[in-house]
């Protein structure tokens, strides 16, 4: 498998106009705001809600590694709702992937498909927890 970290010159992050700045943090505000806006507006800002990965791919294999910084369990919202990330492929859903209780995953987007190009587009979650992208994994 060939793993992508992000950044990427294949891979485009939208969503996180402030990534580089923030030294790779998956943050939705600079980290300079962090003293000078409300405690809890600040670690609203700390989930990626609204970030996508976009990439085009021949790949067969397509599989994401994730790590949240903090998890708590909500008894009000799903894993899938607060922690799945969604596939899309050429515009039509593909397959979600959730973390497991600790927060921790590598999900398989899929295995063994159809060798043809095609524009992925995963989309993160609506979560309110920091998560680092350890990479994404491709067939060679």
């Amino acid at each position: 498998m060939k793993r992508i970290m992000i950044p990427d010159k294949d891979v485009r992050l939208d969503g996180m106009p402030w990534y580089g700045h923030n030294r790779q943090r998956m943050w939705r505000l600079p980290f300079e705001l962090e003293d000078a806006v409300d405690k809890d507006l600040w670690e609203t800002s700390l989930g990626p809600t609204g970030a996508r990965l976009c990439f085009r791919s021949d790949t067969t294999t397509l599989k994401i590694r994730l790590a949240y910084s903090d998890i708590t369990h909500d008894r009000n919202m799903t894993r899938i709702a607060k922690m799945g990330f969604d596939l899309y492929a050429d515009g039509k859903y593909w397959q979600s992937v959730v973390p497991d209780e600790k927060g921790e995953m590598t999900g398989t987007f899929f295995e063994n498909a159809e060798k043809k190009m095609r524009d992925f587009i995963v989309y993160f979650p609506l979560f309110y927890y920091e998560v680092d992208v350890l990479g994404l994994y491709f067939d060679e």
